[in-house]
């Protein structure tokens, strides 16, 4: 969300908000991403948001936006796992909302896509039915950032793909699936599609074969 759109939500929403419990389940890009709320929050004080790490900050009631780390990359099941295991455990009663995401290096070329997401599916549908006062948003996957210039050009000419082409290809085949299964039926932060969105509105689109998806921006990162 940019300057503007901030400067359009009106202050009964922020309000709204802040008398929400959230808690964020992540690893690595999570934490780019809480970097940037708290830098939102700093810029823009009327959000009053208050922001702190560590699911056990909820315990107090003072802190409504908690964030921490589940499982551990390359490993979706289980993160997905371990955020069930807060919700249902040390997090139970004490959350408005939640959400869990997975990272890039959670899917790969190798990684059986539909057994991924039939896991997370299954594990939400029980979270819910668990937990009917907490709303859960789904997030999709972090793209990365693919092999550009003159020797990817090579490649595609040759008929091969560029480096970090078939990763993208594959977290883009799980986010269709949460698009699918998600988007218009239950909140849905579609991560890939801001990071693989220019600020005019163009997006980064690969294309290898028969296969497209999408990449991060190479503008928005400093290490691929």
């Amino acid at each position: 969300m940019h300057g503007a759109s901030l400067r359009e939500v009106p202050d009964t929403a922020w309000q709204s908000l802040g008398t929400k419990r959230i808690f964020f389940g992540h690893q690595s890009v999570g934490g780019n991403i809480m970097e940037g709320v708290r830098e939102v929050v700093r810029d823009e004080p009327r959000i009053g948001l208050r922001v702190a790490e560590g699911e056990d900050s909820l315990a107090g009631g003072a802190v409504l936006f908690a964030h921490g780390r589940v499982g551990r990359n390359g490993d979706p099941g289980l993160k997905t796992d371990d955020f069930a295991r807060l919700i249902e455990g040390p997090l139970r009663g004490k959350v408005d909302v939640a959400f869990h995401k997975y990272c890039y290096a959670d899917l790969s070329e190798t990684t059986d896509i539909p057994a991924v997401f039939d896991h997370y599916q299954k594990t939400m549908a029980r979270l819910r039915a668990e937990f009917p006062g907490v709303v859960f948003v789904h997030v999709t996957t972090p793209l990365v950032r693919v092999q550009s210039g003159p020797r990817a050009t090579l490649k595609l000419l040759l008929g091969q793909s560029p480096g970090r082409y078939g990763g993208n290809f594959a977290r883009e085949r799980f986010n269709d699936l949460m698009r699918g299964a998600y988007r218009g039926r239950e909140p849905l932060f579609d991560l890939a599609a801001i990071e693989s969105t220019r600020p005019d509105g163009s997006r980064e689109a690969i294309r290898s074969g028969r296969r497209s998806g999408y990449a991060l921006v190479p503008a928005y990162t400093s290490d691929n």
